[in-house]
């Protein structure tokens, strides 16, 4: 490395200024004091195992108060330590002093429980105070992968057909088991633990025994006799059904992106001799998401008077005589965030936009005359709108002219309403929709049944 020095300087009697500098090549050595971490390449899931961290002085002096602190990975079960480790996770160790060169090693056991396959690290590092500010001088990590556990567990939902949830949504559960050892697990007892605010634990089936203050399901000899013992290559299946709640249950804004987590187990306390552990024990989780949902609501009046513009006319309609309309588009978006979401209609026979629009978003219905089409290009609609707080609505007015043949009968106005947007949270694509509107008016509340029918002239 390279450091460069310059100082800046003027004489008394001379306006001009001068510069001196200095450069200076310096040779990185070691760290303070090293640190190295040694772990298992491979353990069971439960398994018992033992970290070695060795740490050395590589000075030619003694260096101190050093700490030494390390970083456990979730779901790591501390058991002991050939030192004195303090902190909340046993995972600090204090070095007053450690002599020129000296070499020390200490061990730390633990178990981790984690699904097969799966990698975890432990990192560790030297910290040191200098002028009462800690800086870390030296720092290692190590990586250990979970292998298959002897008593092998997974999770399979909707015969691994379900991209993810919706309201309403029966979900079929079916945790798969077994004996990967050369010797019979005795009392085998399986646990499936339910987290999440969409379901409906009062639907939930099946032949294992629910703790609903826990939110498990348990089986073990006592429900399912094949688990009193489990021959070598022994396998099984255990399931259960529940549904996901028909509505979200939405009641402030962070009411937003709901999760289905099941979390199971399976364990015996028939440990083979080849596995440091009490019990040996299998884990699988699975992660659903639930989709979101957005509706469009379609309304027409003739009377609206906060629509921002008068509609004119005869009321009931009448045959070749112009009467004008508003039309709302009302979006009420629950769940999940979306984007790209886009409304459209058709005008109906005899129906042409006048021109008149408004929203309460940045954006406002365009008419294509070609088509005859009215489309609203909305974008992202934020979780909750219209569930909590007010929902993004747009208005537009529309003129229709009765033809002879339309007396008697509802003046068409706007084909049937059209939205599609793509759900942020789960990549699902959302579609909804709106039954056409006539002057039959049903959301005019100043408007009697049947009084919207054409009439002749």
């Amino acid at each position: 490395s390279r450091i460069t020095g310059a100082a800046f300087y003027k004489t008394g009697s001379l306006g001009s200024e001068f510069k001196a500098e200095e450069t200076a090549d310096l040779a990185l050595g070691n760290p303070v004091v090293k640190i190295d971490i040694a772990a298992p390449r491979k353990v069971f899931s439960g398994e018992r195992f033992d970290l070695e961290i060795n740490y050395q002085n590589a000075t030619e002096k003694a260096v101190g108060p050093v700490k030494i602190e390390l970083d456990y990975p979730d779901g790591f079960n501390f058991i002991s330590s050939s030192e004195a480790m303090g902190g909340v996770k046993h995972n600090l160790l204090a070095v007053e002093e450690s002599p020129a060169g000296e070499l020390k090693t200490f061990t730390v056991t633990g178990t981790i429980v984690g699904p097969a396959d799966s990698f975890f690290s432990v990192g560790g590092r030297v910290i040191a105070n200098i002028y009462g500010t800690d800086y870390v001088i030296s720092e290692q990590m190590a990586s250990v992968s979970i292998q298959p556990s002897p008593l092998a567990l997974s999770i399979h939902l909707n015969d691994d057909t379900l991209t993810a949830a919706r309201p309403g949504d029966t979900l079929s559960y079916v945790l798969f088991y077994e004996n990967n050892t050369s010797v019979g697990l005795e009392d085998v007892i399986i646990t499936a633990r339910l987290s999440g605010a969409m379901y409906d634990f009062g639907s939930l089936t099946g032949n294992g025994s629910f703790n609903s203050a826990r939110r498990m399901i348990t089986w073990n000899a006592a429900n399912n006799r094949t688990l009193t013992l489990l021959p070598p290559g022994g396998s099984g299946t255990v399931s259960f059904l529940i549904k996901t709640l028909g509505n979200y249950p939405i009641t402030r804004i962070n009411d937003k992106d709901f999760e289905l987590l099941a979390e199971a187990s399976i364990e015996s306390s028939t440990v083979p001799e080849d596995v440091q552990a009490e019990t040996i024990i299998g884990v699988a989780d699975i992660i659903t998401k639930v989709a979101g949902k957005i509706t469009v609501d379609a309304q027409a009046r003739f009377r609206d008077a906060t629509a921002g513009f008068v509609n004119e006319g005869p009321w009931p309609p009448v045959v070749e005589s112009p009467t004008q309309y508003t039309v709302r588009w009302v979006l009420t978006n629950y769940s999940t965030d979306v984007t790209d979401t886009e409304v459209s209609a058709f005008l109906g026979a005899g129906a042409r936009f006048t021109g008149n629009v408004k929203s309460n978003i940045a954006s406002v219905p365009q008419y294509n005359e070609r088509t005859q089409e009215v489309v609203w290009q909305v974008g992202k609609v934020l979780a909750t709108k219209g569930v909590v707080g007010s929902p993004v609505e747009a208005i537009f007015q529309v003129e229709a002219i009765p033809s002879v043949i339309a007396a008697g009968a509802f003046q068409p106005l706007v084909g049937e309403t059209r939205l599609t947007a793509l759900d942020i949270f789960t990549g699902e694509k959302l579609s909804a929709g709106d039954s056409a509107l006539s002057t039959d008016l049903t959301d005019d509340s100043t408007v009697g049944r049947g009084e919207g029918q054409v009439q002749s002239k």
